[in-house]
């Protein structure tokens, strides 16, 4: 200990400023030290750089907020030493500086947000495999930044004994009539959570819509969900419309899709024969899964054929039209090259003469 007995006042208080400003220095040094250790052995540790990042946006604001509270002691000694002298200048400097902390406060809060908010929506998303959680979960960043503002102002009015009841009614009429005039839009934001949440359909399925459409999903956003069509034309539905109408997902639980090819031979034709050169042909194909097994049936007796279906599987909706085109093809040449008949439609008429 310095022993300041035999010293002047002013130089005790030098001696005093001094050893505040020493410890304040080394304190938040010390801590930044202190931090840096840690986010060491976090990363030998840790697979995920999430640590790594908030320890790096909390550091500096907490090295400067050491320094501001130590500051606040230094004022807070020099106005009970000399409250006449720097008891003014000590009740400015005390807000000031207590101002100048909660903007600090908020620069931690709302990178906190944002570092978390970036890390959730990245894991979400690749682990559920859609464009909806990286659009939802930094709409949900937005408003959670939004609050730390308006939480950090109604504080900072509320120090300086500002009244904040009646912004807050203002705030509360202003927010329900900005709900007003954009339910519509409000209502297809929760459709499209909702629509996230049950995942009735994913960016790429195949979809038959309640007017008859057959399209692939394209993009699944907040308000709007949008479709391809086969002619590369794009439609655009609320999610609020969306919700309440009859969707039929054709890829949805198992991307594996059904192909039907059907074929009519001409009467007399082998029965047995028919169906065994129709199996040849999805066996030989290589995009027809053997799981299930391709079957072939005699369907129906049509007015001048055998009608007979071959059905069987393929991994992919985008295989089943050119699946089916190149299986027609092959039962075409098969039934050819066997001299199975395949008919055109045809009518015998009999003409009956009466005698006069």
């Amino acid at each position: 200990m310095i022993d300041t007995s035999g010293l002047p006042l002013w130089a005790k208080e030098l001696i005093t400023i001094g050893t505040i400003i020493f410890f304040s220095l080394v304190t938040a040094v010390a801590v930044l030290w202190i931090l840096d250790k840690i986010k060491v052995r976090l990363a030998s540790k840790t697979s995920t750089q999430l640590d790594d990042k908030i320890i790096d946006a909390i550091k500096r604001p907490l090295f400067w907020l050491i320094l501001i509270y130590g500051f606040s002691v230094l004022m807070g000694h020099l106005n009970g030493q000399f409250p006449d002298q720097v008891g003014w200048l000590y009740k400015y400097l005390k807000d000031a500086t207590w101002l100048v902390a909660a903007i600090f406060i908020t620069i931690i809060a709302l990178r906190l947000i944002n570092i978390v908010g970036v890390w959730v929506t990245k894991s979400i998303a690749e682990r559920a495999d859609s464009d909806v959680y990286a659009e939802f979960l930094p709409f949900i960043n937005r408003i959670l930044r939004l609050l730390v503002f308006v939480i950090s102002g109604i504080t900072v009015l509320s120090h300086f004994n500002i009244d904040v009841k009646g912004l807050l009614t203002v705030l509360g009429v202003g927010s329900l009539a900005v709900a007003l005039a954009a339910k519509d839009t409000i209502a297809n934001m929760i459709s499209g959570f909702i629509i996230m949440i049950d995942r009735p359909f994913r960016v790429g399925d195949r979809v038959i819509l309640d007017s008859g459409e057959k399209c692939d999903v394209f993009y699944i956003g907040l308000r709007s969900t949008r479709f391809i069509t086969f002619e590369n034309t794009l439609i655009i539905l609320p999610n609020e419309q969306l919700l309440t109408s009859k969707v039929t997902n054709i890829t949805y639980p198992n991307s594996q899709i059904r192909v039907k090819v059907e074929v009519g031979v001409a009467y007399g034709s082998n029965i047995d024969e028919v169906k065994k050169l129709l199996l040849e042909c999805a066996k030989e194909h290589p995009k027809v899964l053997d799981n299930p097994v391709p079957k072939a049936h005699l369907v129906g007796l049509g007015d001048s054929s055998v009608d007979f279906a071959l059905m069987g599987r393929v991994n992919a909706i985008t295989d089943q039209w050119t699946t089916q085109n190149e299986l027609r093809q092959a039962i075409y040449d098969k039934l050819n090259e066997a001299g199975i008949e395949i008919p055109f439609p045809q009518m015998t008429v009999w003409m009956k003469q009466e005698s006069a």
